[in-house]
């Protein structure tokens, strides 16, 4: 009985033993499954860590590129709007007039020099017909070029004279072209220059040379320019008919030319006297030609250029008298 006890008692202390065992088995396989958890869990913050910084790295560089992209569009747009003023500038202040029409003629653009030459606003001005502007005597000319500008989509150089809101008469000098709007209509762009005053010293000019003309042609006396050389640069009728050719006929040519052998020596020694003397002289010429032999009453004097510098004889002869030659 008692070896039954013993042995039974052996069984459960060795079942003891393996339930230990077993429990300590359990305890590692736990400690161990939690040290795993642990590894993987630790493994996953350095996984999401290192995906982190790489996606804070990718964030950091494309905030870099986009904050360079932006400073670079910002330089674009100041460039560019830079670029706009200096051309809005240059078309505003042009020492010309600028100006764009619709196909009706009335302005959709001007430029501030245009504004200014005509004394108005471009309120005022937009809408309105730039034919208006046209003095009365040019509008046919005006509408003949805006047949051509038409038909040609051109025009270049047109002179005409338009009226300013004060009433100054300016006379432009226009050039236009034909062209078409973002919108697909049709529209002309044109320039102009003032050329008053050049308009009004060309006139003057004029008025004086017609006075001049008059004067040289309605003189009996013979009146003559000449170089240094002694050839003729200007001559009036009146001095050509004494030798018995047309004016055209004298220019370029000297008095060998045109007179007797002695007569012209005896001139041109004294046309040397006067040009190297520098100053004006009063004297009778002889000069044989044509026929006749006639006296004159010669005043001659030094012909100077803008500085002062003698280039030829400047002359007025009046016929005192004339006789044939036998």
């Amino acid at each position: 009985m008692d070896t039954e006890v013993e042995a039974l008692r052996a069984r459960l202390l060795q079942r003891d033993r393996e339930l230990d065992d077993c429990r300590e088995a359990m305890e590692r396989l736990r400690f161990e499954q939690t040290l795993e958890v642990e590894r993987i869990r630790l493994h996953s913050q350095e996984v999401q860590l290192a995906s982190q910084q790489q996606l804070e790295e990718l964030v950091a560089k494309r905030t870099n590129r986009l904050s360079l992209e932006i400073t670079r569009r910002k330089e674009a747009e100041r460039a560019l709007r830079w670029s706009l003023n200096e051309i809005q500038d240059l078309y505003d202040h042009a020492p010309c007039g600028y100006h764009t029409l619709d196909v009706q003629g009335g302005y959709l653009r001007v430029n501030q020099t245009e504004l200014n030459w005509l004394g108005v606003s471009r309120e005022d001005l937009l809408g309105t017909c730039f034919a208006e502007l046209v003095v009365p005597e040019d509008r046919e000319f005006y509408r003949a070029q805006e047949v051509i500008l038409a038909t040609q989509g051109e025009v270049s150089d047109v002179q005409l004279s338009i009226a300013t809101r004060g009433g100054r008469r300016m006379t432009i000098r226009l050039s236009a072209t034909v062209a078409a709007s973002p919108a697909g209509q049709r529209v002309t762009r044109a320039m102009f220059i003032d050329v008053t005053a050049r308009h009004q010293a060309e006139e003057e000019l004029r008025q004086h040379s017609a006075i001049m003309d008059a004067v040289l042609e309605g003189t009996t006396d013979a009146v003559f320019v000449k170089d240094l050389e002694g050839r003729y640069l200007m001559i009036n009728s009146a001095g050509a008919r004494f030798l018995g050719r047309q004016p055209a006929d004298i220019l370029g040519r000297d008095d060998s030319e045109l007179f007797s052998p002695d007569t012209a020596q005896a001139i041109r020694e004294k046309d040397l006297l006067v040009m190297q003397s520098d100053i004006a002289q009063l004297y009778p010429e002889y000069a044989t030609s044509t026929g006749f032999r006639r006296l004159y009453s010669a005043m001659k004097g030094p012909y100077r250029d803008p500085q002062g510098k003698v280039i030829g004889l400047i002359g007025i002869a009046r016929l005192i008298a004339e006789t044939p030659v036998e």
